[in-house]
């Protein structure tokens, strides 16, 4: 019963969770396929009030810019110590 707790926990989180920011998957038919991280066509814009496709960038250029921090990070200490 434990087992298949930690394999359900694993595949939401690590296959799921995934799927429904990139693709809209397990969004259900109101969105359509959406993505949490391009606020325009070819997916459904209407996941988004329209003042907010403008945050969606400023956030996207956000997570862009850490990720390349903890790239630079890893690549100067390590991986492992990062």
């Amino acid at each position: 019963k434990r087992a298949w707790g930690t394999l359900q926990l694993v595949f939401h989180l690590v296959f799921g969770w995934p799927a429904y920011l990139l693709w809209g998957a397990t969004g259900g038919p109101k969105y359509g396929t959406s993505n949490h991280f391009v606020p325009v066509k070819p997916f459904n814009t209407n996941l988004w009030p329209a003042s907010w496709p403008l945050k969606v960038w400023r956030s996207d250029l956000g997570i862009g810019a850490m990720l390349g921090v903890l790239g630079l990070v890893a690549s100067k200490i390590g991986g492992a110590r990062l």
